[in-house]
């Protein structure tokens, strides 16, 4: 029994991530994702950056998904650099493009709508005021400064703030996944009229492309942790031996691990569809990683548990990296909205 896992997108970004995220030895607080240009992938080319696309960010994602790297390559590269385009020219986006500024997202990723974690934003003597509670946000990388949203009145806007402004956290915690991140609570927060770099129709339609790519990059993560896990498990079932023979001589074992590699290939299909025809038609695309997050959802928490069975004994330590895609796998299923919410939505989302 053999099986080697390929990348979707496989090239010079795919080797880097893959090299990064084998490199455990960079310190806490270095920021690894700036010092590798990342953020400029999705910048156009006369703000800067790349031009890339998603194909090419999603080759990032494959190489760190697949080590388990908890590096928040989704929220720099995809969230951040989507919501600051929307304000045109700014300082802020110039320090993204030359790399003087370290810019993060000041928001979790429950919910693939990013206007639900939308704070209040308040007019007072002509400067704006920020008020409520953001949580599960990924502080990796020591930003310089932070994007927030927030709902003026009928309307949102896009906020920039310093790092100095951002009170200190009132929680922190540690995910299954490995992040590490950090609750909020804004009582007040005063920022002149120029940090909102955006509001109205062009701020709503950055927060949908940037919760849109968040949701397309989540779900590239997942099929990638879920060929990792496959081709993981069919190491140790070769290497494992029981009664004078390796465990993947067992038809049982191999069934099981089949049903896993199924998975696996169907959510690979999906996500491969829907970066061929992204753009085309733009509420198909919506519903496309919808189906895709609900089924990945289901998949993953069945792939999990059952490569967790597979590695016996050794599957609930962490020493075996199966063992950490799998709760990779399974934090997946709740970040930028879970099975549940996607479900729902679904039959709003009729073609």
């Amino acid at each position: 029994m053999a099986f080697s896992c390929q990348p979707m997108q496989p090239g010079m970004l795919y080797d880097a991530a893959a090299r990064v995220a084998a490199d455990a030895s960079f310190p806490d607080g270095h920021d690894v994702i700036g010092e590798m240009g990342w953020p400029l992938v999705l910048l156009p080319e006369d703000k800067g950056g790349m031009g890339g696309t998603l194909t090419d960010l999603t080759a990032l994602v494959e190489g760190l998904a697949a080590q388990g790297s908890p590096l928040p390559v989704i929220e720099r590269c995809a969230v951040a650099p989507l919501l600051l385009q929307a304000g045109g020219d700014t300082p802020w986006l110039e320090g993204l493009a030359d790399g003087s500024q370290r810019i993060a997202p000041l928001m979790g990723s429950r919910s693939h709508d990013l206007a639900t974690q939308a704070l209040t934003a308040e007019l007072s003597n002509g400067d704006y005021v920020l008020r409520g509670a953001v949580g599960g946000v990924d502080t990796s990388g020591d930003p310089t400064h932070w994007l927030a949203i927030g709902r003026l009145g009928d309307e949102l806007g896009i906020f920039v703030l310093d790092a100095s402004q951002l009170p200190a956290a009132h929680s922190r915690y540690r995910g299954m996944d490995g992040r590490h991140t950090s609750n909020y609570q804004l009582d007040g927060v005063t920022l002149s009229q120029d940090r909102c770099i955006a509001k109205g129709a062009a701020a709503s339609e950055a927060i949908t492309r940037a919760g849109q790519a968040a949701l397309a990059m989540i779900c590239a993560d997942s099929v990638t942790v879920l060929g990792a896990m496959v081709e993981h498990t069919v190491t140790y079932l070769n290497g494992r031996v029981q009664f004078g023979v390796a465990l993947s001589t067992f038809q049982a074992l191999r069934h099981q691990l089949v049903n896993v590699y199924m998975r696996y290939e169907s959510g690979r299909g999906m996500i491969t569809n829907y970066l061929t025809e992204a753009g085309q038609n733009p509420a198909q695309d919506v519903r496309r990683l919808s189906l895709a997050k609900l089924a990945l959802g289901e998949s993953g928490r069945y792939s999990a548990e059952t490569v967790i069975q597979l590695h016996g004994g050794m599957g609930m330590t962490e020493e075996m990296l199966a063992a950490r895609l799998a709760q990779r796998l399974l934090a997946n299923e709740f970040r930028y909205g879970d099975r549940f919410s996607h479900s729902a939505a679904l039959p709003l989302r009729r073609p």
